[in-house]
């Protein structure tokens, strides 16, 4: 469906609002989905591993299915309450719905709304019941489909991004709809599947539903060596643009390897200074950025935000109370003036989950087209403390968590 971004509301008693809508995934941002409906499905698992370690997670050795020995599953991390730190539990294991497939989870990615959801500054747009685990995207081994699922068999290796009602990835099993798995790369390990699903779809949408870039394009990506924008380089040096990138001077090197035509070094420069006349932004970071970003481009520009800066046309395309909509309104009324005057557009992104988009990024892949960064993988039992530290902690590309320790 598409992707969420925290509002933060203080109490009903204090009878006001305040909205905090900026999410981080490493140097970028991204924004999780909004539900086509709120199910309230949480999804149980366990498992832990004290190794902690940068290589691929094996993928010799395993059964194909590796179907669940019991009903119940081992000392998974879960939360009982907004604001509260994640406990070990044991959880049921998740059935299917008549459209589900559970997959035995080998590798989850981890991102910065994860523990915005936990923090519960996205309860005016989402709620959940508890306990709830974390965790919308990874890769593993079907292990049961529902009785109405024709797409996928067990034993089939796949990748997922869930809709963000249907938390649970990390744990050894997790249920998600059919549509919003595809098939892994192949050839692809589990570390290097999982860290692809979200950011993977949000460049994608971003630079071909949003920007429509064509070959001969002047792109501007910030945060280049980022989750999203490590991604959003290559495709868009795919798409035949000519990439500009911001990152820091000792990721210039790496952004540059993944496709990039030009790096500004965003701690000494200001990119605005170096660049003009460009077709398209893409701005995964947001904030006083995005509307500097406005500058660089020229008549008929656009610029692509998922951070900050919601739209009322967002607000009604997802149906909001009209508190949020005034709320989009005047948080994005500056940027969109802005655009206005200078003749571009300006647009934000709700990223949707979507199984044939994921299928299209596996055979980018498979051709050497897309190739993951992984910046880390950490073992099961240090989920919880890579949550609280994950935004603006340095690693180039991705987090990723064994979840099995194999």
């Amino acid at each position: 469906m598409v992707v969420l971004f925290p509002v933060t509301f203080l109490t009903a008693e204090q009878s006001r609002a305040s909205c905090f809508l900026r999410l981080s995934c490493g140097d970028s941002h991204v924004a999780p989905a909004l539900p086509h409906r709120v199910r309230r499905f949480c999804v149980y698992g366990g498992g832990m591993n004290d190794s902690v370690n940068n290589s691929k997670i094996s993928d010799s050795n395993i059964p194909a299915a590796n179907t669940p020995e019991s009903d119940v599953m081992h000392d998974v991390w879960v939360a009982t309450g907004y604001n509260k730190q994640l406990t070990l539990k044991d959880m049921p294991v998740p059935q299917p719905d008549p459209h589900d497939v559970v997959i035995s989870v080998r590798a989850a990615s981890l991102n910065p709304v994860d523990q915005k959801i936990l923090d519960g500054k996205m309860r005016a747009l989402l709620s959940f019941d508890f306990p709830l685990i974390p965790g919308s995207d990874g890769a593993g081994v079907v292990c049961q489909v529902g009785s109405e699922v024709t797409l996928f068999k067990p034993g089939d290796r796949v990748f997922f991004r869930s809709q963000s009602d249907r938390l649970g990835a990390f744990a050894p099993f997790f249920a998600t709809h059919e549509d919003t798995v595809a098939l892994a790369p192949q050839g692809m390990s589990f570390t290097d599947a999982a860290s692809l699903p979200l950011v993977g779809l949000t460049a994608w949408q971003a630079l071909t539903e949003k920007a429509d870039v064509k070959p001969g394009d002047r792109v501007l990506i910030h945060a280049g060596s980022g989750g999203v924008g490590s991604v959003a380089v290559q495709m868009a040096h795919h798409l035949g643009a000519y990439v500009v990138a911001t990152a820091s001077g000792k990721n210039a090197d790496f952004v540059r390897s993944l496709g990039a035509d030009e790096v500004i070094d965003y701690r000494t420069q200001r990119f605005e200074e170096h660049v003009s006349g460009l077709d398209v932004v893409f701005d995964p970071i947001g904030g006083p950025q995005l509307k500097r970003s406005i500058s660089v481009l020229k008549p008929g520009g656009i610029v692509v935000g998922i951070s900050t800066d919601p739209t009322p046309q967002l607000a009604r395309e997802q149906e909001l109370n009209p508190v949020l909509r005034l709320l989009f309104g005047a948080a994005s009324l500056s940027t969109r003036r802005a655009a206005e005057k200078a003749g571009v557009r300006y647009e934000f992104l709700l990223m949707h989950p979507s199984g044939d988009q994921l299928a299209h990024l596996a055979k980018l892949c498979e051709d050497g087209v897309l190739k993951p960064s992984v910046g880390r993988t950490i073992s099961y039992v240090d989920i919880p403390h890579e949550l609280e530290n994950l935004s603006g902690n340095g690693v180039r590309g991705k987090v990723v968590v064994d979840i099995r320790g194999e």
